[in-house]
């Protein structure tokens, strides 16, 4: 990765060298987001249907569904995985504008996991101790303007 050195760059002198710099940073996000979309609904199916065979394997006992009782834990990696060290923080506007922006981006209703995955695979971080509810509250609000429609519990799809 490639630091400019603000010591070096003249606004007016490297304007140009700067519009083409910036142009090749956005086309090369570009690429890596798509390739990201493309990565995140594979690992969408392949948890969805992990979810199920796990459920075939080790059904809960009929009747006691809502109780503790001993089911491994489903293997695979975590549905969020954590952010990276220089991931930009978010809350507030900033944080209903990211995901609303992710929500777009999806074109397909995103649960919170999902959809807190986005964020942090776009270089987001959550603020809060209990980020799904940060999330959650954000998307309630954007939900009360008309900009995010809650398809069932935990569920969101960004309005037309």
């Amino acid at each position: 990765m490639t630091e400019i050195s603000l010591d070096n760059v003249r606004r007016i002198r490297d304007r140009q060298w700067l519009l083409d710099r910036e142009q090749e940073l956005t086309n090369d996000l570009d690429t890596v987001d798509a390739e990201q979309r493309r990565l995140a609904a594979r690992f969408g199916r392949l948890r969805r249907e992990l979810e199920q065979v796990h459920e075939l394997l080790w059904p809960p006992t009929p009747g006691y569904e809502h109780r503790k009782s001993y089911r491994p834990r489903l293997p695979g990696p975590a549905h969020v995985p954590p952010a990276s060290s220089d991931s930009v923080l978010l809350r507030g506007r900033a944080l209903r504008r990211a995901a609303l922006a992710e929500l777009r981006k999806a074109g397909r209703p995103l649960a919170l996991p999902e959809l807190h995955r986005a964020l942090h695979l776009t270089g987001h971080r959550l603020t809060s101790e209990q980020p799904a509810k940060q999330l959650a509250d954000a998307l309630r609000y954007e939900e009360l303007r008309g900009r995010v429609r809650r398809v069932e519990r935990g569920t969101y799809a960004a309005s037309n």
